[in-house]
């Protein structure tokens, strides 16, 4: 995972996943596979050196903005278009809507993954259901058009 806006106009952003192909110590190189709107980019990414004194002494640090990533909760997903995923649909889901925000951050069926699945995963607030049980009603038994026209009055001076 990327970790700065350096590389901005290849859109690859602070927490962009990548995968890292190859390592050159000689030139100092990573080259790295990110997955960015466009498809699969192959950039090399150089070390930032960072220079400073300990003891009296001049130091320097190299250092890649890189960090590993192996996996990522639903919420790091949240913003991300995937091109594959590989997901658990069981007890780990521990908030409403998770298993619908991780479902939508794919680009294809084809690449999604279900290691497993549990329907204790999808999890749906109640004020969710009442509000779909609410609009089933109307569609069944359309409420009088002088309801709505008070309703939408009434809801627009409340958030005035």
């Amino acid at each position: 995972m990327y970790l700065n806006n350096s590389k901005a106009n290849f859109n690859i952003y602070n927490s962009t996943i990548s995968i890292i192909i190859d390592v050159d110590i000689e030139t100092n190189l990573v080259q790295v596979s990110f997955n960015v709107p466009d498809g699969i980019i192959d950039i090399n990414i150089d070390s930032e050196i960072n220079y400073f004194t300990i003891n009296r002494n001049h130091a320097s640090h190299h250092q890649f903005s890189l960090q590993n990533c192996y996996t990522l909760t639903v919420y790091k997903t949240q913003g991300l278009t995937l091109n594959q995923i590989s997901v658990s649909l069981d007890s780990q889901i521990f908030s409403t809507g998770q298993a619908y925000v991780i479902l939508n951050k794919i680009t294809n069926w084809d690449n999604v993954q279900i290691a497993t699945l549990d329907k204790i995963a999808f999890k749906t607030d109640l004020k969710v259901i009442r509000e779909y049980e609410w609009l089933k009603r109307i569609v069944t038994n359309p409420l009088p058009i002088w309801f709505f026209t008070n309703y939408i009055i009434d809801s627009f001076i409340v958030f005035l």
